[in-house]
């Protein structure tokens, strides 16, 4: 990652939101992103509602990131609703 990005991607709280395990190109980006997590420093949290063990794996276990099972839509509707700003629900379907 170019150094102006560098920084920015290790001092931010990284939040995931939809992403895919199976989904090479997130892959390959999240492990750019996560290559020295020594610089991190916040906690990095996903969003994603799944059943899989395996994805489940992949995010807590072998990334070390907090995810959060629930459907998209809602978990951005409840963000919405508590930082006060007013979304179209039909803006939110994915």
């Amino acid at each position: 990652i170019p150094e102006p990005l560098s920084y920015p991607l290790q001092s931010k709280m990284l939040l995931f939101l939809g992403c895919s395990m199976q989904n090479w190109d997130f892959r390959v980006l999240l492990h750019t992103v996560l290559k020295d997590r020594r610089q991190l420093q916040r906690q990095p949290y996903a969003v994603r509602k799944t059943r899989d063990p395996l994805e489940i794996s992949f995010w807590q276990r072998d990334k070390n990131i907090e995810l959060i099972e629930e459907d998209l839509p809602e978990f951005l509707m409840d963000l919405a609703e508590d930082m006060g700003v007013n979304v179209n629900e039909d803006a939110l379907t994915v």
